[in-house]
């Protein structure tokens, strides 16, 4: 049965900040026997520790990421953070309203109520505004 990574362990591995640690993550990695897989909720973490707490860039954050997404099938919806990501980088807009755009995106959803005037700016979102 799969395991969790939590973001704890991705932060160590993604800024080597404890060289020790990151190792231990990266043999997490390679292991083909293991198949650790990464939620949604921990790549939301992960951006919000890495630009709030490391003070990264959002072009910084954005490679970041997309080393996650590198690391093959261990991201849980590995296409809808690619979403995201898409998102995220055309447009000035936080990590969790990409995330909606991207869920939008993936056609199960025809839309967001949402008074954040931010989703107008993803021409293939439709907001609505609770009257």
């Amino acid at each position: 049965m799969a395991k969790i990574v939590d973001a704890n362990l991705l932060l160590r591995y993604l800024t080597k900040d404890d060289p020790q640690k990151a190792d231990k993550v990266e043999k997490i990695f390679r292991d083909k026997r293991r198949r650790p897989v990464i939620p949604d909720i921990v790549v939301a973490e992960v951006v919000w520790v890495l630009s709030s707490v490391y003070k990264l860039t959002k072009e910084e954050v954005i490679e970041k990421v997309e080393s996650m997404l590198g690391l093959g099938g261990f991201i849980e919806n590995s296409e809808v953070i690619g979403k995201t990501l898409s998102i995220f980088k055309k447009f000035n807009i936080d990590w969790i309203d990409c995330y909606e755009a991207a869920l939008v995106q993936t056609g199960k959803y025809s839309g967001i109520y949402s008074f954040d005037r931010d989703f107008d700016k993803n021409q293939g979102i439709r907001r609505i505004e609770p009257k």
